[in-house]
């Protein structure tokens, strides 16, 4: 989403609850840099020290969006119940660790060779024994 899409909404009143997941930078990045080399980071987000991001609340305000944020699990269901009750469109920012690992996904496999393979779209992270994803599959592996 763009902030040209943000006026979009406005203008035309749309009632969509955007939910933004904030984990202090580009995570994927992070997690691929963390597994594949040894944690040399860049363009990832303040621990780079080459990347800044605004903050979501004051692009809310300047668009005219109700503005929530999620920061604690005991806040979820409260503030969600919120958001979803407005009426129009609404921007829900929820804060993660940006030590949170997401799983199942798809990840680039680092063979003992050193080499980067990336496997088929059904393959993903944490990855189960060859035996196990061919029980499971219901096409055939690729």
């Amino acid at each position: 989403m763009n902030l040209q899409e943000l006026q979009t909404i406005i203008h035309y009143k749309m009632p969509m609850k955007i939910f933004i997941i904030n984990n202090d930078g580009y995570h994927s990045i992070r997690q691929t840099q963390a597994n594949l080399f040894n944690s040399n980071f860049v363009g990832i987000g303040p621990e780079s020290h080459d990347l800044s991001f605004p903050k979501m609340s004051k692009i809310a305000e300047a668009y005219g969006f109700p503005y929530y944020s999620i920061s604690k699990n005991e806040e979820v269901t409260d503030v969600i119940q919120k958001v979803l009750k407005q009426k129009g469109p609404v921007i829900c920012e929820v804060f993660v660790s940006p030590k949170e690992k997401f799983e199942p996904k798809l990840t680039t496999k680092k063979l003992e060779d050193g080499t980067l393979v990336s496997p088929p779209l059904e393959d993903l992270a944490p990855f189960l024994s060859r035996e196990e994803l061919e029980e499971n599959m219901i096409i055939p592996m690729i």
